[in-house]
């Protein structure tokens, strides 16, 4: 793998951010000198092609504690050994569930904390099932603060959001750690995301200039080039915000999370700089196709504020792919209809 990430930067990274608040990682006393103890987590462990039942107790970075069945005296396993990591996680599913249909966030996120919390120690170790749910709880701890990265304005958080932000960040950082799973960079990358969050632009900067450019195809394509480009979209470099959100529009898989909040900030540039057709297009096709979304809503702001300005009154020439193929259409009848269609709301 490209991506590697030591574990006692991680430590002190969380120490110097969370310095003063509740620590997610709670100790429980080992008595093997040398190892940092964790709270057992209950595993099915896969050494050498041979399971075993028992509790990880502690570990280093090349050794892991490990206890068979419920008792006993802890073994030093190596982690070289180890083939694949089954945790024995319980989470409220029930009550998840509930909490997610109602677009709970911070909720959901909550009742997750303390299922994934054991396991942050551990998400390195190959073919382990904990990655899913680390990454899930740590998108909905995020997705439950007032923060949106595609947002135009990013009001300072509430003391209730500082806490779940912070939360994210640990437990992205931590799935960073995965460098045998996809979702590894994409910890990395939703880490800076979080920092972005607390307002910590400068140690976001530095996260991302360490990340390696996942390849088109790969889980972090999407998440990387939208944080890309809202960087540079909060440092007015419009062009360079456009070509990363391009990137991530063309190459990342469909997100809904993330799709239409590209393809808005694509939009934004175009009007930015000032290319009023192409930004009308684009803030079109968000508000027809993503209308239940905070995306959607925002370009249809925009885009009436572009109609009734007649910014786009003009008749534009028509491509010459569009005489070739001989697609006629009016875009601007077609945002009228639109408009029509739907409630006036204020630009924000």
């Amino acid at each position: 793998m490209r991506h590697s990430t030591s574990r006692l930067f991680l430590a002190s990274t969380l120490a110097l951010l969370l310095m003063g608040g509740n620590a997610l990682l709670q100790a429980q006393s080992v008595t093997v000198p040398g190892y940092t103890a964790s709270q057992p987590v209950a595993v099915r462990l896969s050494v050498s092609g041979r399971d075993k039942d028992g509790q990880f107790v502690g570990r280093t970075d090349d050794e892991l504690l490990f206890v068979a069945g419920t008792a006993g005296q802890p073994i030093r396993v190596p982690v070289g050994r180890i083939d694949r990591v089954y945790f024995e996680i319980q989470p409220p599913r029930a009550e998840l569930n509930d909490a997610v249909a109602a677009q709970n966030w911070g909720h959901a996120g909550a009742l997750l904390l303390p299922v994934v919390r054991p396991l942050l120690p551990y998400l390195d170790l190959p073919q382990n099932n904990g990655v899913d749910l680390v990454e899930n709880a740590a998108d909905f701890l995020l997705k439950g603060t007032a923060f949106r990265l595609a947002a135009e304005d990013h009001p300072k958080l509430s003391e209730a959001d500082v806490g779940r932000a912070k939360a994210a960040f640990t437990l992205f950082r931590a799935l960073g750690t995965a460098t045998w799973s996809e979702l590894g960079p994409v910890g990395l990358t939703r880490s800076a995301e979080a920092l972005l969050a607390l307002g910590r632009r400068e140690m976001a900067d530095e996260l991302i200039e360490k990340i390696a450019e996942p390849f088109p195809g790969e889980a972090a394509m999407g998440c990387y080039w939208l944080l890309r480009s809202r960087m540079a979209y909060a440092d007015a470099r419009y062009a360079d915000a456009l070509d990363s959100a391009a990137r991530a529009v063309a190459f990342a898989n469909k997100d809904i999370d993330m799709f239409p909040d590209a393809l808005l900030t694509s939009a934004r540039c175009y009007e930015h700089l000032e290319s009023y057709y192409r930004a009308r297009d684009v803030y079109y096709e968000v508000a027809r196709l993503f209308p239940s979304t905070p995306a959607g809503g925002e370009a249809l702001v925009h885009l009436r504020a572009i109609h009734d300005a007649g910014l786009t009154q003009k008749e534009e020439e028509t491509p010459l792919v569009n005489i070739f193929f001989g697609v006629q259409e009016n875009m601007n009848r077609r945002v009228s209809t639109l408009l029509n269609a739907v409630p006036i709301r204020n630009v924000q």
